[in-house]
């Protein structure tokens, strides 16, 4: 139904993050990754502010905000990959969250 990460270590030699390169100097892919890059962060925080609306909406229900905004509501993972690919979108540049109304409960000790 179509309703409207893990964080990588740097590299062993110490180069620099990217969002401390400066983009004017940096070639048009880096550019590209880089804005591609904030709009994924910025998407997760969206989806992250709207989970509890959307986690009483759709209980155990999958959701991605795609690149262009459009929320994608699925049963399963593959449904909603399969639901972002067909509005055109790359799944792997989607937000995705599942609502889980019934969370594990873990003992640290």
């Amino acid at each position: 139904m179509t309703v409207t990460g893990k964080r990588q270590t740097p590299a062993a030699n110490h180069s620099p993050p990217a969002e401390s390169l400066q983009p004017e100097a940096a070639p048009e892919e880096l550019r590209q990754f880089l804005a591609e890059s904030r709009d994924f962060r910025e998407r997760c925080v969206q989806l992250g502010n709207m989970r509890a609306e959307l986690t009483q909406k759709y209980p155990d229900h999958w959701v991605a905000l795609t690149g262009s905004g459009q929320l994608v509501v699925a049963n399963s993972v593959a449904e909603m990959v399969q639901q972002v690919e067909e509005l055109g979108e790359r799944p792997g540049f989607a937000a995705v969250k599942f609502l889980n109304t019934r969370p594990r409960r873990v003992a640290l000790r």
